[in-house]
């Protein structure tokens, strides 16, 4: 069999698995498209008691279904959930129709005879051909939809039509009957709709069974027998809820179905609609929610599922039952639409957060959220103003919203700042840290305070940064010390080198560094042979500006000190020394 040729499948294969209960039924099926030879399988398998067998349907319905000849396989089994009364399947079905009915926006061109001119004209047909379901062959004649092998099609568009005012048509008597069964059966419809369903304003007109599930009684809709169609001056977002049977929706078991729904939905269409219909039905039951029914719609993947569940959380009167714990696992979500209304109700509740550790204070902190860090600042401080734990602050150098860095920066280094606390280990994190802010703020306390200003192991261990800032901002404290550093001079030449030869960055640390360079030569002359050569090479990589700036400051540096001259002159070839009497 060539590689590019699809398998057919076994009729042995296929009554094997089904006697034997294999999960590998439903995949060979879908490689069957013998008519004739599925009809007695069908009618086995729909009356078949084994919950395997009804597993399997329910697998079928979410294959596709683009294998010629399963119209008998789809049709039978959709009729024998009618039979059984499974309206849930029925719903599931009413998806599927809904779905195979699509239309496409075409562009014709006309031509006007009399003016001898070509009209671009743009037109709504059925993606399937006319209502007769006629779709061309390769050879241009029509064909009905299905019977050309491989088309994907089974049904014909008037067919498809039928079938899925059929289903509704089940659901809608089912609503006079019993409306919770018909609420649980509407959503399991409503929940399979995903957003590749109804990707474009066309496909969601189209969708005629969701929007007559949704949409039934809205002014703005004007429903044909096989389309919907918006009212003149309408749009589509003019929509909010109005639902076939509303009395349905109005009751306890549909606020339950109503939220299972906004959990489950895999298009956001329906979710809109699931949050605006609780808000405008169950406003009083949504604020008598408990939070464990909540908890689900915090950790959804839409922003807006997650910005309805913390709205509701403010306004429920059940978020004082929620302990530490409970808050801990709220403000870890990621919603950055939910996080300020959950922080704004957990500030309600200060008993649970204080039950709250350190370290999870602490990871709280260290959010990107501003809201949930701010939050987490605040406990720490609390913390500590109880029992203080001087080994655990360094972990708010690990902090990520830039926001907090510089205010919890300041305070950490603030308490080990202290004589009692002050250890190399416990601030050098922050000098250390991922976020900028963090690495200005610890500069700023360090500026002022004697203890570290004056340790000569924090200087070494700056000398060891990565961080372009803090060599940037070692060279200025070393210029403001007046010549004083705290290291050898020959400690600082990795320094010297790291801040002259970046090539991505000028100004006045450079010009900084060639002057301390050039104090540093003149100070000590021993380590001129080390110094020299990286003076050399600075000064030939800066702009012509700084060079000279840098070149006045060694000829001042031979000046005081004449015995300079020979290994200067042997650094810089091309100068010319000559006495102050002479002349040019």
């Amino acid at each position: 069999m060539p590689s590019n040729q699809k398998r057919r499948g076994s009729h042995v294969l296929l009554d094997e698995f089904f006697a034997s209960a294999d999960d590998r039924f439903v995949d060979e099926l879908l490689l069957v498209d013998d008519a004739s030879k599925l009809q007695g399988l069908v009618e086995r398998w729909k009356v078949d008691p084994r919950p395997w067998a009804m597993a399997m349907q329910w697998r079928y319905l979410e294959s596709p279904w683009a294998t010629p000849g399963h119209n008998v396989v789809v049709k039978r089994l959709y009729k024998a959930a009618e039979r059984r009364l499974d309206f849930a399947m029925v719903g599931a079905f009413l998806h599927r129709f809904d779905c195979m009915v699509r239309r496409k926006l075409r562009t014709r061109h006309t031509w006007d005879a009399a003016t001898r001119t070509a009209e671009r004209v743009e037109q709504i047909g059925h993606a399937t051909g006319g209502l007769r379901g006629a779709v061309p062959t390769a050879g241009g004649k029509p064909a009905l939809a299905g019977k050309r092998p491989g088309d994907g099609r089974q049904f014909s568009l008037r067919t498809r039509l039928y079938l899925r005012r059929r289903a509704l048509r089940v659901l809608r008597h089912l609503g006079f009957r019993d409306a919770d069964a018909y609420v649980l059966a509407a959503v399991t419809a409503l929940v399979r709709y995903r957003d590749d369903d109804l990707d474009s304003g066309l496909a969601i007109l189209d969708s005629w069974c969701l929007l007559q599930l949704a949409y039934h009684g809205h002014a703005a809709l004007e429903f044909g027998v096989a389309h919907a169609a918006l009212a003149e001056g309408r749009s589509l977002a003019d929509l909010t809820p109005a639902p076939l049977h509303p009395t349905a929706w109005r009751s306890d078991a549909a606020c339950r179905a109503l939220l299972d729904l906004l959990a489950r939905a895999r298009a956001r269409l329906v979710r809109t609609w699931a949050i605006a219909l609780l808000r405008e039905q169950h406003a009083e039951r949504l604020r008598l929610l408990s939070v464990d029914r909540l908890l689900p719609l915090f950790e959804h993947d839409d922003d807006e599922v997650q910005a309805f569940a913390a709205a509701t959380l403010a306004q429920s009167s059940d978020s004082g039952s929620i302990d530490g714990a409970g808050w801990l696992r709220l403000l870890s979500i990621r919603s950055a639409l939910a996080l300020p209304s959950i922080v704004a109700a957990a500030r309600l509740h200060p008993a649970a957060l204080q039950t709250l550790s350190l370290a999870e204070c602490l990871l709280l902190a260290c959010r990107e959220a501003t809201p949930v860090a701010e939050l987490g600042v605040e406990l720490v401080r609390a913390h500590a103003a109880k029992v203080l734990d001087a080994d655990a602050l360094p972990r708010l150098a690990d902090v990520r919203c830039a926001s907090v860095a510089a205010t919890s920066t300041a305070w950490a280094l603030g308490v080990l700042g202290d004589a009692a606390h002050y250890t190399l280990a416990r601030v050098m994190p922050f000098f250390d840290a991922a976020l900028p802010a963090v690495r200005a703020a610890a500069f700023a306390w360090l500026a002022g305070h004697a203890t570290a200003h004056a340790d000569a192991g924090l200087w070494s261990r700056l000398l060891e940064s990565p961080f372009d800032d803090v060599r940037t901002r070692l060279v200025h404290a070393l210029d403001a010390r007046a010549g004083t550093p705290p290291l050898h001079l020959r400690d600082l030449q990795p320094l010297w080198t790291a801040v002259l030869l970046n090539v991505h960055r000028g100004g006045r640390a450079k010009v900084q560094a060639l002057h301390q360079l050039a104090r540093a030569v003149a100070a000590e002359p021993a380590d001129a042979a080390a110094l020299l050569p990286v003076f050399a090479v600075a000064v030939r990589s800066v702009r012509a500006a700084e060079a000279r700036i840098g070149l006045a400051a060694l000829v001042q540096a031979v000046d005081r000190l004449p015995s300079l001259q020979p290994a200067v002159q042997a650094a810089f070839p091309e100068l010319r020394f000559v006495s102050a009497g002479a002349t040019s």
